[in-house]
């Protein structure tokens, strides 16, 4: 029982009602005793030992506690009194105090707030009082029934009293059996009053009251008498037929234990209750407290599947190869399937360590068993969604969590992490090409870039490689990540490209492939941008990638396929990497390009804007050797129709003037040509034999690999002789940084191998790392 304790003293003004005025009586301090019963007793501020006031606590007094400050009541004998405190702490505590004597000495008196309202005057708020027992539920008594409990929701003595009479009394039996009585002979003003008295209940918020409600023989009758809602009297819900008819209870796997198959139940209940029957009635209170009692009971619900030691092996095991497969083992299979993804939805919830934990247990049970049986389902479209989504959510909360589970034997067959890892992609791969299902692929689509974005790498290299007592180096990190992507684009790669590798400009593209194709084209941007280039590069490059894009951008595909190919391109090129740069140059990449500027010319949308974007970007960019090459290919090749585009004519200007400007120092500088020394310019001696070093050169400056020759106009047979000087300086130069020599007619030796094939093809394989010496 709650404990009374005196008050420590407050300054206070002790005011008496005469006539109509009210007289001052002196300033003290207040304190709240309980000598010879509870009373306010109030000391003069200058004398201790004189007693302004000594006020009685008993009988049905009612205190009114008004504004902030004061407290204002009429005794038993009629005298009006009123304490006005120096502070709205003093008052608050001296109500706190009288709130503790109702509740355990004086059950009769009363705490009530008088607050205003602004223009409507003031309304008053019951802090405490009696407590009125509540009265059983009778045809004849049910509108006094109703405004009781309206009158005790807010007190904590009373509710705790109804749960008294709902628990040990048989209250809600008799409040349903008065409910079938009134049903059976059709008063309708009573189902409607024990509809409202159901509703209070419920929005009581007491999870005793909840689980009582929700028991397995008076869950139907509850939803009854939600059926007659006052507010629509002319109509009737069907919850109970819903309930009967359209909801039962599988075990695609028997759960033996009763308790966690009764909680089930119970959860649906309270989803159906929260979800269909009062879903335009809840208040915020209401609803947090029916979701938090269905999160409670989903959380044990799942810690019971991942400890026992049966369930999820016999559910797994529905997907063993079996030599006959009839069509009930198919039928519980997809229920299987069903019952997983409702599983995982749940998991979503929880917090991060136990979701880890749940979603590790599926994955060590046999997970992919289940979601390559769905996704090879050709037929049943339900199956694929749902095993799509479940792999989905499981890659976005740990894209790597199929590569920890592999730390230990499993049941899933795969016998190492890079089984996982091609076992993992290569589902998400079918799903992106073949699968019809549009939503399926751009899931498909953004678990891809989970898993290959090398943040995400690196930190699950981390977690496995690395333990509290022995960190992981950065070494240890970077093989593993390494390892990675060397397993990807030896074993994955080219089987997740291969439609953009086997496409060709004659070639059309069907409508639902549209999604797969633009997703391939942003997986091939996002690889060159975001992996080490040492493999991203070679890839595509050996397997003419970029050929298959500048495809996409022919006239007889759709608008958004040929911007997704027009913005993949865009990316490349602003790597400024010098090998993708002439492979562009080399395969004429950017011919579709500027037939598309020509197309939309005069057109003012999306694409032509696209179009422009690049030509800007390479003409801003005219102090990066790579991007000089990329204009001065434009010009030569394309001079004549860039002149019809506003942008592409200042494109050609700019590659004009910059050719003179080039001449000039080119004159200037060749007077005096002698072999560069280690002191003169050490950047060209960094070794480049290592992708770390080969990265650091990326962002250094190019600008000293011009070379000093003239540019022709566009048209004119000389350009493509100085342009093929363009290509044999800076294959020297790649020569000379990649074999680490300092002078021209030794890069000239070491280059005459290859140069059979051509000088440009030296380079680009040199700087790639093939045929290096």
């Amino acid at each position: 029982m709650e404990r009374v304790h005196p008050t420590q003293p407050r300054r206070v003004k002790v005011y008496t009602l005469e006539g109509d005025k009210w007289i001052d009586k002196g300033t003290g301090y207040c304190t709240g005793e309980l000598t010879g019963g509870p009373n306010f007793v109030v000391r003069d501020e200058d004398d201790s030992t004189e007693i302004l006031l000594r006020a009685s606590i008993e009988g049905s007094i009612q205190y009114q506690r008004q504004q902030d400050t004061l407290i204002v009541w009429t005794d038993s004998e009629g005298n009006d009194y009123a304490l006005s405190f120096q502070e709205p702490e003093g008052c608050l505590l001296l109500c706190k105090f009288l709130v503790s004597i109702q509740h355990t000495i004086e059950p009769n008196i009363s705490l009530v707030a008088v607050v205003s309202n602004g223009e409507d005057g003031e309304i008053t708020e019951v802090i405490a009082g009696p407590v009125p027992e509540p009265c059983m539920p009778q045809d004849d008594n049910l509108p006094e029934v109703l405004d009781l409990l309206n009158q005790g929701s807010k007190s904590p003595k009373f509710r705790e009293t109804l749960l008294h009479y709902i628990k040990h009394k048989d209250y809600l039996k008799k409040l349903l059996e008065t409910f079938h009585r009134n049903e059976e002979s059709h008063n309708l003003d009573n189902l409607h009053y024990l509809c409202d008295i159901v509703k209070t209940l419920i929005f009581y918020n007491d999870p005793a009251i909840l689980e009582t409600f929700l028991d397995g023989d008076a869950i139907v009758d509850v939803l009854g008498t939600l059926e007659y809602d006052p507010e629509f009297p002319k109509m009737k819900t069907n919850n109970r037929e819903y309930l009967a008819r359209k909801i039962r209870f599988r075990e695609v796997v028997p759960v033996v234990n009763e308790e966690v198959k009764e909680l089930m139940k119970k959860t649906f209940r309270l989803q159906f209750l929260k979800d269909v029957v009062l879903a335009r009635l809840l208040d915020d209170a209401t609803f947090n407290c029916i979701s938090n009692q269905i999160r409670v009971n989903e959380e044990r619900i799942l810690k019971f599947i991942t400890t026992d030691r049966h369930f999820l092996s016999d559910l797994f095991g529905l997907f063993n190869e079996v030599e006959i497969v009839d069509e009930q083992l198919m039928a519980k299979r997809r229920e299987a399937i069903r019952s997983l993804h409702q599983f995982v939805l749940v998991a979503k919830k929880l917090q991060p360590f136990p979701r880890t934990r749940f979603f590790k247990s599926l994955i060590e049970k046999g997970l992919f068993k289940a979601v390559q049986f769905a996704l090879k389902a050709e037929h049943q479209e339900n199956s694929r969604i749902l095993a799509t989504e479940v792999m989905v959510t499981i890659i976005e909360h740990d894209v790597f969590l199929f590569r920890k589970s592999s730390e230990s034997p499993s049941k899933s067959g795969f016998r190492s992490r890079d089984a996982y890892d091609k076992a993992l992609i290569d589902i998400l791969t079918d799903i992106l090409i073949k699968e019809p299902n549009i939503g399926l692929k751009t899931q498909a689509f953004e678990a891809l870039k989970v898993i290959l974005d090398p943040s995400n790498i690196s930190g699950v290299t981390e977690s496995l490689c690395s333990s509290p007592a022995t960190p992981s180096s950065d070494s240890d990190l970077n093989s593993s990540s390494e390892s990675f992507l060397e397993s990807f684009y030896k074993n994955c790669a080219r089987r997740l490209f291969e439609p953009l590798i086997k496409l060709r400009k004659e070639d059309t593209i069907k409508r639902g492939e549209y999604v797969t194709y633009s997703a391939l084209c942003e997986l091939t941007s996002f690889i060159a941008r975001e992996h080490d280039r040492y493999y991203s590069r070679s890839f595509i490059i050996d397997n003419r990638l970029l050929e298959g894009v500048a495809s996409l951008m022919g006239s007889k595909h759709a608008y958004q396929l040929r911007i997704s190919a027009l913005r993949c391109l865009k990316i490349i090129i602003l790597l400024d990497d010098d090998s993708l740069t002439h492979y562009i140059v080399e395969n004429d990449i950017l011919g579709e390009f500027v037939l598309l500027l020509m197309e939309t010319n005069k057109c003012n949308n999306l694409i032509n804007s696209v179009c422009l974007n690049l030509l800007e970007i390479l003409i801003q960019n005219d102090n990066l050797f790579n991007f000089q090459v990329l204009r001065d290919y434009l010009v030569r090749s394309y001079g004549t129709l860039l002149d019809t585009n506003f942008l592409g004519k200042e494109l050609v200007r700019s590659v004009h003037a910059h050719g003179k400007d080039a001449t000039i120092k080119g004159d200037a500088t060749s007077k005096d040509m002698s072999p560069i020394s280690d002191e003169e310019d050490g950047s060209d001696l960094v070794k480049f034999g290592t992708r770390e070093d080969e990265d650091a050169d990326e962002s250094a400056d190019v600008s000293s690999l011009q070379p000093p020759v003239e540019l022709g106009e566009a048209g004119d047979p000389n350009t493509s002789n100085i342009l093929e000087s363009v290509k044999t300086e800076y294959s020297i130069n790649q020569a000379k940084r990649n074999l680490h020599v300092v002078d021209d007619e030794q890069a000239q030796e070491q280059l005459e191998p290859e140069r059979k094939k051509k000088v440009v093809e030296a380079g680009l394989r040199l700087q790639t790392g093939i045929g290096s010496a």
